[in-house]
């Protein structure tokens, strides 16, 4: 049965234009003691933000997701410690980028990320997610979208889906490996569970 969504979300802020809210609310997590009592989404980008979003499907109608994720652990940018799927994660890559790793219900959040966007000039970003219950992966971005259906993926390139144990076939990370050949960039991770 379908699921967990996974998501990596990279977020570049090396060309806004007068710093950024995004910046600016990481660094008061960091040196809170205590964290908000909400998720990423809503701290991020508030649901009082979305005046023209249909609510009537509560956050499903603002962030493009079931539900909201996790508040990350922002202790420390520089370390990538996520281990399969777990909690919310964020890190710095190599580029000096943001990479934040999560789950969200059943797709991506293409609604927080517009709206991210939106509220930080100059910000460039894309996120990867795969759900493979739902038999679908890709990658979105303010310049488009790439969405790809797996088993066609796995038909055009040969790959064996396997039907013996559907959450543990390797084919999910073969085709996460052309799709992100194909969008240059590499997924970070595949929720094997369901």
């Amino acid at each position: 049965m379908p699921n967990w969504c996974g998501n990596k979300m990279i977020i570049d802020v090396s060309e806004c234009k007068q710093g950024n809210e995004f910046e600016e609310k990481l660094v008061w997590l960091k040196i809170q003691t205590e964290q908000p009592d909400v998720g990423l989404f809503e701290y991020m980008c508030p649901a009082s933000d979305y005046p023209e979003a249909d609510d009537s499907y509560g956050v499903a109608g603002l962030y493009g997701t079931k539900w909201d994720t996790d508040i990350p652990d922002v202790s420390d940018f520089d370390e990538y410690s996520i281990e399969g799927c777990g909690e919310t994660e964020i890190f710095k890559d190599d580029y000096g980028r943001y990479v934040l790793l999560f789950k969200t219900a059943w797709s991506p959040p293409t609604g927080f990320f517009d709206k991210l966007m939106e509220r930080n000039e100059g910000m460039k970003g894309i996120l990867l997610y795969c759900e493979q219950g739902q038999d679908f992966c890709g990658a979105y971005s303010s310049d488009g979208e790439y969405h790809y259906d797996m088993t066609e993926i796995c038909e055009e390139n040969g790959i064996e889906q396997g039907n013996s144990d559907f959450w543990s076939n390797k084919y999910i990370e073969d085709v996460l490996e052309i799709v992100g050949d194909e969008v240059g960039e590499s997924f970070a991770y595949v929720d094997h569970g369901g």
